[in-house]
């Protein structure tokens, strides 16, 4: 009996669109914020495959060698040119012979193997491990009755972890996008300022409300370029206002430390090139302050009579 198939006008079409809680769900958030793309690795498995693809490999050397001590030192045929002549190896089947030879196509194939794994491993663990905030976030997706309401009912329903219990997790969970960190600022509005920001704003919201990496970015972009833009006029004024030496120098050892730490945490800067800017930046100033005190000389003509008659005493 065939099913009868209901019509495209009967079918409630905001509901069929919403993706069904589990899997289809889960993939669909994974897709719209490819950070909660977060998987196990499976290390402890992929050690024990490699280490059974060693011990394998390692018996057939060994069994290999063998065949190749007694095959050099036999009387018979065109045995002991084996280990001189490789076309005579591959040829050893014609004579009746071709342990050798089918020895070393199996550890051929074994070792294709061995290495791929080998390589693919290597690439797992070099793949970062989610932050802290987005696995706490994919746990509430399926977790919270806003969400998904705890649909898994299989043995991977604790993957995540389980809520209210941070020690109950897999431990080699791997993100397949991590988030970006282009300096320790960035990196930390996007890892934890973002959450005060959902209490905030996304409290009477229902559902699951969705800040994009590039948003959090370019907001921080920002606020880098207006802290670069102030902090040398910041520096201009308050030497400016002050009238002895030893004040203005100082006001530019403290704006040589705060242009380090600038740099350290608004950029990627490496050691070589924060150097390279302080010293820039000293010079810069060392200039202004030369130029503000002949410009001293010059509107107190009075004082500068004063301080030559002294030195020439």
């Amino acid at each position: 009996m065939l099913e009868t198939v209901p019509s495209e006008h009967s079918v409630d079409w905001k509901t069929v669109d919403e993706l069904v809680p589990g899997y289809p769900r889960l993939a669909g958030e994974m897709q719209n914020i490819p950070e909660l793309a977060i998987f196990r690795r499976f290390g402890a498995l992929n050690a024990r495959n490699l280490l059974y693809l060693q011990h394998d490999l390692k018996n057939l050397e060994d069994r290999l060698k063998l065949f190749e001590y007694f095959d050099s030192v036999s009387g018979s045929g065109e045995r002991p040119m084996y280990s001189k002549d490789s076309q005579k190896l591959r040829e050893s089947a014609l004579n009746g012979d071709s342990k050798q030879w089918e020895l070393v196509l199996e550890i051929r194939k074994k070792l294709k193997e061995y290495n791929k794994t080998l390589i693919q491993q290597h690439i797992l663990h070099n793949i970062k491990e989610p932050g802290k905030w987005d696995s706490a976030d994919i746990m509430k997706f399926i977790f919270s009755p806003g969400c998904m309401n705890d649909p898994f009912t299989g043995s991977e329903k604790y993957i995540w972890g389980r809520p209210n219990d941070p020690r109950h997790e897999a431990g080699d969970l791997i993100a397949l996008r991590s988030r970006l960190k282009e300096d320790k600022f960035s990196h930390f509005v996007a890892t934890y300022a973002i959450h005060p920001l959902d209490w905030m704003v996304g409290r009477d919201k229902k559902g699951t409300v969705l800040y994009s990496n590039k948003s959090v970015l370019k907001i921080t972009y920002w606020m880098n370029g207006v802290i670069a833009s102030l902090v040398p006029i910041l520096c201009i004024w308050v030497l400016q206002s002050i009238d002895t030496l030893g004040g203005r120098i100082g006001a530019i050892a403290a704006f040589n430390l705060l242009i380090a730490a600038c740099m350290q945490t608004f950029t990627d800067a490496k050691r070589p090139e924060v150097f390279a800017v302080v010293a820039a930046f000293t010079a810069v100033q060392v200039v202004f302050v030369g130029q503000a005190l002949d410009d001293i000389k010059e509107v107190r003509p009075a004082d500068n009579a004063v301080f030559n008659t002294t030195c020439s005493c």
